[in-house]
């Protein structure tokens, strides 16, 4: 077999002579294996240690009946047999140049002899010390979350440890990820360490967690190599709040209107993948169009959609938005909202629009008023009581001041959260084929685009 990293198996070697100059050799059995045909020698150069898992990759099986049952050391310094699986638990001295020919004939400390004992192996001088791991257990993560925890490594000895190693895996890596860390640390004697390390929820589901303690070579530890803790990743909790007015009024038979909805997310992480479904209780009344109704969410941003919904007869119809986050969060905040529409006959009268200007309301503040030009146009029929209804946006109200300008001739009919309705109650009558305008201020908290116009404008004649 060819020599690997310094490690090499001999095959069927036999003898002190087959132990290669300058290296510590382990032999399956007694007397360096002569008189047996099935025996062999693993050679390890100077400064290596190995564990039992990596004895056996080389092909050198320790534990139960096989082992080590002869070593000579041709190596200028000691090496050590070590009894652990993990390079820890007791050792036996090989000086320089010495050699066992038969480990039945040394006393293991813990009953018995030195044959078959070993379980690693260290070619180099070794120290003992005892170093503990520290570790929290049932870490508590959501999905998209990181944390960070503390591994905490006690040196209960009067030995400094230097470039000691730590790994630290997840056994489901896809439901709990394990971030990058400095995985080099030292441990003063008497004295304790502290590694952090990230860890990332990925999805929903429980993951365990190893810690294991790598030391340098010559250092065997007699504290703990490994700690086990277990961790687990829940939905994520975010708070999405939906605003839509309690009320709108179309007309049977027009194109489109648009029932605007408000989203905001009050969490600080991006939400993709929010799904809107928004249903008519009496679709001979009202139907909703389509729309584009996977969203994604801003951190505590707000994101707008604009329902399509077309009246198909007079009467009322309930509209129902639903909103669903995607499977790995829940979402503490509102999950449907209702709005009541009003379809009325369809009559000869009709409302055009545009803006005419929006400035602040007080410079130093952040409000503006929108000012809007509306057209008031009836066909054939005189009207001289009439009423005018429209949806405000989320916010806004109708700026005060110019209500008051106003309060002569026009009244606030209806006013509900979202909605607003206002009725001549002197003059200003709709001749036909006369345009009557009107100019509405609404004050909003901000500025925006979607402020540019008024949705759901209606305009029926009263009684």
């Amino acid at each position: 077999m060819k020599k690997v990293n310094g490690v090499e198996l001999i095959r069927g070697g036999k003898g002190m002579a087959a132990c290669p100059s300058g290296t510590l050799c382990l032999y399956t059995h007694a007397d360096y294996n002569q008189g047996e045909t099935d025996g062999d020698i693993l050679s390890i150069a100077p400064d290596i240690q190995l564990d039992q898992a990596q004895l056996r990759t080389y092909g050198f099986i320790v534990g139960g009946r096989s082992g080590v049952s002869c070593v000579v050391n041709k190596m200028n310094k000691a090496g050590a047999l070590v009894s652990g699986a993990d390079i820890n638990g007791y050792t036996l001295n090989v000086a320089a140049g010495a050699y066992f020919s038969d480990l039945m004939g040394v006393t293991y400390p813990g009953g018995g002899t030195w044959n078959d004992k070993t379980h690693s192996v260290v070619s180099a001088p070794v120290q003992e010390v005892i170093l503990k791991i520290n570790l929290e257990n049932d870490i508590l993560l959501s999905v998209g979350e990181t944390v960070e925890t503390d591994l905490v490594i006690v040196n209960e000895s009067s030995v400094s440890v230097e470039r000691a190693t730590v790994e630290f895996v997840s056994s489901v890596p896809a439901t709990v990820e394990v971030g990058g860390f400095d995985t080099s640390v030292n441990i003063p004697s008497r004295n304790t360490a502290t590694v952090r390390v990230p860890l990332t929820g990925r999805k929903v589901g429980n993951a365990q967690l190893a810690a294991r303690l790598r030391m340098p070579v010559g250092l065997i530890n007699n504290g703990d190599a490994e700690k086990i803790a277990s961790s687990s990743v829940s939905k994520r909790a975010v708070n999405i709040r939906m605003s839509m007015a309690q009320q709108m009024e179309i007309t049977a038979g027009v194109s489109l209107y648009y029932a605007p909805l408000e989203i905001k997310n009050e969490s600080d992480v991006e939400i993709a993948g929010v799904v809107i479904e928004s249903t008519s209780a009496n679709t001979t009344v009202l139907t909703v169009g389509d729309f584009e109704n996977v969203v994604t969410l801003p951190p505590n941003g707000s994101t707008r959609v604009n329902i399509p919904v077309s009246g198909i007869g007079a009467g009322n119809a309930v509209l129902t938005t639903k909103l669903s986050p995607p499977d790995d969060l829940v979402n503490n905040g509102d999950s449907q909202k209702t709005m009541l529409v009003v379809v009325h006959t369809r009559r000869d009268l009709r409302v055009d629009q545009s803006l005419l200007g929006k400035w602040k309301k007080v410079w130093d503040k952040p409000e503006f008023i929108y000012s809007y030009d509306l057209t008031l146009h009836s066909e054939s029929i005189r009207v001289s009581r009439w009423r005018l209804s429209f949806i405000l946006q989320q916010g806004a109200v109708l700026d005060p001041d110019w209500l008051e300008t106003q309060k002569d001739w026009l009244e606030v009919d209806q006013a509900l959260p979202g909605f607003v309705a206002l009725v001549n109650k002197a003059g200003r009558t709709i001749e036909p084929g006369t345009d009557l305008k009107l100019a509405v201020q609404v004050l909003y908290p901000g500025e925006s685009n979607y402020y540019n116009e008024l949705y759901s404008l209606h305009l029926r004649q009263l009684e």
